[in-house]
């Protein structure tokens, strides 16, 4: 009799089990490619925002940075409501704020020693 209980339990167990797993995959279906690259371009320009607002501060100079300042809002909110609906964004707003930043620097760097081609 206790056997027969347990093995019921079990049954309904796995039963939950591969529900919620259906579940699961189902609500973390709704990725787009396109919706990933574009959160991690805009991610990328906020962080291109980012680089060149801290180079204007730097610089004293006020009006460039509050222009980077509104800039890196406007586009980091796009970005932010966008990956709170699904997780797997947040990579592609890592990826974007690392290559925002990266090539940022890259192109200062070839301004600054007198190299105009990328």
């Amino acid at each position: 009799m206790f056997q027969r209980k347990a093995g019921l339990r079990l049954k309904n167990l796995k039963i939950q089990q591969t529900s919620l797993i259906s579940i699961y995959l189902t609500l973390d279906m709704d990725f787009s490619v396109i919706k990933f690259l574009l959160i991690m371009m805009a991610m990328a320009l906020a962080d291109v925002f980012w680089t060149l607002y801290f180079i204007d501060v730097e610089g004293r100079k006020a009006h460039n940075a509050s222009l980077w300042s509104a800039m890196i809002i406007l586009v980091t909110s796009f970005t932010v409501t966008n990956y709170v609906e699904n997780e797997i964004y947040i990579l592609a707003a890592f990826i974007g704020a690392y290559l925002g930043t990266y090539f940022t620097i890259k192109w200062k760097l070839r301004i600054e020693s007198g190299e105009e081609n990328f």
